[in-house]
């Protein structure tokens, strides 16, 4: 975001151009609305605002917003990640999953991103993240970024995710348990009988094992 950004932005060839009248708005309030979209092919799009139609950055309010139309999803727990088709569920055998991670760099001062290891998803769209930092190190923490790529379609997220782990050799995870309820209506009259049942859920993190019980 230096000088040269919102030239580079503003310049570019548009692939697609709207205008949206908006109602005026006297009450000194804070307002949103939503704007529809045209659906767009899969790919990597900047999508620009702004309160001019000539979009000079001088004299009018700009904003823009990197995104990704993509058919590529992910779920994670921990270190294990599945890749998945977003409409269907389905999962992506042989995508490419590139890790980047964030680290600062003393010479320029600032925070950049490094590449990190190169993933390939089995047949269940499955792969096992290794925790970073060296294998004689239990605890530590880092900031990563996914780029998914499946058969010319791309997903590159903008968010980090942040992981924070601590690793003790000698330690033995104990089961989880945890109690969700639920009953037959949200609000009740008085004298109404409240009808509802429990589902108990049991995990245990160190051989991956899990149990459910309903009652």
């Amino acid at each position: 975001y230096d000088e040269k950004f919102w030239p580079a932005i503003t310049g570019a060839k548009p692939f697609k151009t709207w205008q949206q009248a908006l109602p005026p708005t006297n009450d000194l309030q804070e307002h949103s609305t939503e704007i529809k979209i045209d659906g767009l092919a899969p790919g990597e799009y900047v999508l620009i605002g702004s309160s001019e139609p000539d979009f000079a950055s001088g004299k009018s309010i700009i904003g823009a917003r990197f995104f990704y139309v993509s058919a590529i999803s992910y779920v994670s727990r921990e270190n294990d990640y599945f890749v998945l088709h977003r409409d269907n569920g389905q999962p992506l055998a042989k995508a490419a999953v590139q890790v980047w991670q964030q680290a600062y760099d003393y010479k320029l001062s600032k925070y950049v991103k490094e590449k990190g290891k190169l993933y390939t998803t089995d047949a269940n769209g499955y792969f096992k993240m290794d925790r970073g930092g060296k294998e004689d190190n239990n605890y530590g923490n880092r900031a990563i970024l996914l780029d998914i790529t499946y058969q010319g379609d791309r997903l590159f997220t903008s968010d980090y995710t942040y992981e924070y782990y601590y690793l003790d050799p000698e330690a033995d995870p104990k089961p989880v348990t945890t109690i969700h309820l639920f009953t037959d209506r949200a609000i009740y009259r008085p004298g109404q009988t409240v009808y509802f049942k429990g589902i108990v859920l049991e995990r245990n993190s160190k051989n991956k094992t899990g149990g459910v019980r309903e009652g």
